[in-house]
């Protein structure tokens, strides 16, 4: 099989499979976005056959397959393919792990700051500490400078 009829076959099952993409995902939620992605998974494999994309691919997958033939295995390809199949697998399992928002994200900068800063947060944070031996209000304690110090840092950075 020639790279022209491979390329071809193989754009006319993506379009396929495309089409079959767009038409269940309308008919099962009645998505346009799902319709939409569809369309344009099929649109563009058609543009790439039409352009001869797909002719190169074929002959780059040609090639690969040639080269892999060819290789004998040692110590060295090994730990490439052990390292390239550990990379697919960490992505898959990334792809199965929920994402964090925006807000949880910033909630989580946040936090590491003042730990990194060294700010205690809870009821240690909200009531002063009084050394011992001394009123309150009658200067004010270590901590309370601590805080304002940290606050002073956070507001400059643009953490409020």
């Amino acid at each position: 099989m020639n790279a022209q009829t491979l390329a071809l076959v193989v754009s006319a099952a993506l379009v396929v499979l495309g089409l079959l993409y767009a038409v269940l995902g309308w008919r099962s939620r009645r998505s346009g976005r799902a319709l939409l992605r569809g369309l344009a998974v099929s649109v563009f494999f058609v543009g790439a056959w039409l352009t001869g994309v797909m002719e190169l691919l074929a002959d780059a997958a040609r090639g690969l397959v040639d080269w892999a033939r060819g290789q004998d295995l040692d110590t060295m390809m090994w730990a490439g393919i052990i390292c390239a199949g550990l990379g697919v697998l960490l992505y898959v399992i990334a792809s199965f792990m929920s994402g964090v928002s925006r807000a949880e994200g910033k909630r989580r900068r946040e936090a590491a700051m003042q730990k990194r800063l060294g700010v205690t947060t809870g009821a240690s944070a909200t009531t002063p500490a009084v050394p011992s031996g001394s009123t309150p209000g009658s200067e004010p304690a270590p901590s309370d400078l601590d805080e304002d110090e940290i606050t002073t840092i956070l507001e400059r950075r643009g953490i409020t």
